[in-house]
């Protein structure tokens, strides 16, 4: 008679304990669950402010806006082109050979 009361208060000790663990596994989830979709939130908050960014970017960096810049500036356009012309070659033919100046 002994026996089948200690497997059953075995048996109720045993379900209490996984009852317990399993209470315990479900508050995790949920709180790291709670915590994914705060930082989902801030993923897509910081996607937004970076395409806002990039169009801004995009915006200033045109030539047509820092034309109009330099403009207010008081810089004008240069209208003569300058060519810098020398008769030292700039690389050797061969890394051996002195150039001759």
């Amino acid at each position: 008679m002994h026996k089948p009361a200690l497997i059953i208060s075995t048996l109720i000790f045993v379900i209490l304990v996984l009852s317990v663990v399993r209470i315990s596994v479900s508050n995790r989830i949920s709180v790291s669950g709670i915590a994914l979709q705060n930082t989902e939130e801030n993923v897509s908050l910081l996607k937004k402010e970076n395409l806002i960014l990039q169009e801004k970017l995009l915006t200033l960096s045109s030539f047509t806006k820092i034309a109009s810049n330099a403009g207010e500036l008081g810089f004008a356009p240069n209208k003569t082109n300058f060519v810098i012309s020398t008769s030292i070659s700039v690389a050797r033919l061969d890394a051996r050979q002195v150039i001759k100046q």
